[in-house]
């Protein structure tokens, strides 16, 4: 099922069990309207069960289902649905498991003896579902507040699911609660309806190893008294391992490398390399990565990163400048492409949509008016470094997702957001203090050969894919990969003048001032420069001086004469799994076959490239989903 054609479904839904609702939210942004009819039509779903004919029995287990299938969603529509809201807006995914928590507690209490259980019960679902409007509603806005907090939550939904007094018995204003009998006034004891309670939540609790954060509806055993082991301490690790020990767990990183933070790292510093020392590569982040921006909240580091409103400096053969906006006054003036493709440019994002029509994003390209000659100077020059291949290999949903999230969304969707310090002390190093401070072991140097050896009651696998198959003892899984090749320059005078550039038809794709971003002069009023060539396995078979030589041409040729004083050269031959068509079918969830071990990793599937988005993503997918994995140590 396509994108659209989930959404079509909750519009219709909407449309035919909240008309009023429906027309309501019209005054809304398309991209927003669509979300807010995602989360009803999730919040009607969880009503529907809990107040519906069904047995008690059979009601909690189809809402035990659902949380499972948030982060699953299949082919259902109103789940397919509300996934893309998710990667699209900072739903908060507790939010939506507290309302399933909320249709539960309908299935065991029918009546409140005080205010005060009321308004617990009002918060799990009129205030979840307001939350998880308010995130899109107010996309600028933190959309840290748990359903579960203290406040007026539950004023602020919209559309909220509060049932009526028919269905449940509800105190006074002023708080005194309704008898359920006479002899009960009498003796001022209220009835409380839990049906099977004990049952229920003993069978839960065999199957729930530990409390997920704000669960507290849930009958699970602490968090607090649960060991966890996360093998490796890339952004997926470290995500999983912070919202596990800020659940209370008792969690151990365990990192091969001797450094933290995974394909995000700063090289080991050399003696006469220019300060900062290099990267492993320039990893730039967009306005849309709301959870990667969230991470380096947490982990103290969202003031080590530049944000400015996308603006791509884009330098051709013949020494011509141009840039790419995203306005459409802005596309209109791209010198790079004739008038007639900056026209067909702008008809294809109109019309933009989700359906597939080829199998390559360039195919899907061509089938929507572009010529060749526009997807090489136009769409390769974001889409290739976002999904580390060029147009004409990355698979048509890759690119669509891209262009959707990124250019289509929210203005700030596309802002670029660009590091200022070196990449290991704003993620390893710093996500390394944070963790050892809420109370998590980190352990650099530590290869795993052997899950059972941990003698953790659960585990997060945050590895590479052959990796996790091999600990796994599954086979390994289909999919290849996309080297980048990073060049580091220190040229003996100014040639770039500006913090990036896109050079077209050339070895050197993208090019950034790292000594500008940084801070740091160059000796002699040099400039330090940090070029990053996105899916070039040519360029990654050169040898570290040829390379070096062809790069340095490259760049003097188009930006003018320099001396090369020092270089240096970083390739990650694996960097990212290549997504090309059919690689979905290879990138798996983040349940395991074996209890208590879940998987993590960019290249899992999340809906997204294979991004430090996606990374952060899947660490916190597989958080969660370790709070619904059944008991048992692993073996």
């Amino acid at each position: 099922m396509s994108i659209d054609q989930a959404y079509a479904e909750v519009d219709r839904i909407t449309r035919r069990e909240a008309r009023n609702f429906a027309y309501g939210i019209m005054v809304l942004p398309r991209p927003k309207r669509r979300a807010i009819a995602a989360i009803y039509a999730f919040a009607r779903r969880v009503d529907d069960i809990a107040d519906g004919a069904l047995p008690d029995d059979e009601k909690r287990e189809r809402l035990e289902q659902l949380h499972a299938d948030l982060d699953q969603p299949g082919s259902d529509p109103v789940l397919v649905a509300l996934a893309d809201a998710r990667s699209r807006y900072p739903v908060p995914a507790e939010a939506l498991h507290v309302l399933i928590d909320g249709g539960l507690q309908d299935t065991q209490q029918k009546r409140y003896a005080t205010f005060e259980e009321l308004h617990g019960y009002c918060r799990k679902v009129a205030g979840a579902v307001g939350v998880a409007c308010i995130a899109v509603r107010r996309r600028r806005e933190s959309s840290s507040t748990s359903a579960t907090s203290t406040g007026s939550i539950a004023s602020a939904s919209v559309g909220a699911r509060v049932q009526s007094s028919r269905e449940h018995e509800f105190p006074h204003v002023s708080g005194a609660a309704r008898a359920s009998e006479p002899s009960a006034r009498r003796e001022g004891q209220y009835r409380r309806v839990r049906p099977s309670a004990e049952r229920a939540g003993s069978r839960r609790q065999r199957r729930q190893p530990f409390a997920e954060p704000g669960s507290a509806g849930r009958e699970r055993k602490a968090a607090r008294d649960v060991r966890v082991s996360v093998v490796g301490g890339g952004l997926a690790g470290l995500a999983a391992a912070l919202d596990l020990v800020d659940a209370g767990a008792d969690v151990t990183v365990h990192e091969a490398r001797p450094t933290l933070g995974g394909a995000v790292q700063t090289l080991p510093e050399r003696d006469d390399d220019p300060k900062p020392p290099p990267d492993n590569g320039q990893h730039i982040a967009l306005g849309c990565f709301t959870e990667y921006l969230r991470f380096l909240d947490r982990i103290g580091q969202s003031g080590s990163v530049r944000r400015m409103k996308l603006e791509l400096p884009v330098l051709d053969e013949r020494r011509r400048w141009a840039t790419i906006r995203r306005s459409p006054l802005a596309l209109l003036r791209y010198g790079h492409v004739s008038f007639g493709e900056r026209l067909a440019i702008l008809r294809a994002l109109a019309g933009w949509n989700e359906t597939v029509h080829a199998e390559t994003f360039g195919g899907e390209l061509r089938a929507r008016g572009q010529s060749a000659h526009a997807v090489e100077c136009f769409w390769d020059v974001f889409v290739r470094p976002a999904l580390n291949l060029p147009a004409g290999e990355a698979s048509a949903e890759a690119g669509l997702f891209t262009v959707q999230t990124a250019l289509l969304g929210e203005a700030a969707d596309a802002d670029l957001v660009l590091p200022v310090r070196p990449l290991g002390e704003m993620h390893g190093e710093a996500a390394g203090r944070a963790l050892e401070a809420a109370g998590a072991s980190v352990e650099t140097g530590a290869r795993i050969d052997d899950l059972a050896a941990l003698g953790a009651e659960a585990i997060v696998l945050a590895v590479p894919p052959v990796e996790s198959a091999r600990l796994l003892g599954d086979s390994e899984p289909g999919l290849e990969h996309s080297p980048i090749v990073s060049v580091h320059l220190l040229f003996d005078r100014p040639i770039l003048r500006r913090p990036l550039a896109a050079l077209l038809n050339s070895p050197a794709h993208w090019v950034f001032n790292r000594g500008l971003l940084t801070g740091h002069l160059a000796e002699a009023k040099g400039e330090y420069l940090t070029v990053v060539s996105s899916g070039a396995p040519e360029l990654e078979a050169l040898r570290g001086r040829e390379l070096v030589e062809l790069i340095a041409v490259a760049l003097t040729e188009r930006l003018g004469e320099a001396e090369l004083l020092w270089s240096r050269v970083s390739r990650e031959p694996n960097a990212t799994i290549a997504v090309k068509s059919g690689s979905d079918a290879y990138r798996p969830g983040p349940q395991t076959d074996r209890p208590n071990v879940v998987r993590a990793g960019a290249w899992t599937a999340t809906r997204w490239p294979p991004t430090m988005e996606g990374a952060v993503r899947s660490g916190r997918a597989a958080a969660r989903a370790l709070t619904k994995a059944p008991a048992g140590v692993p073996a």
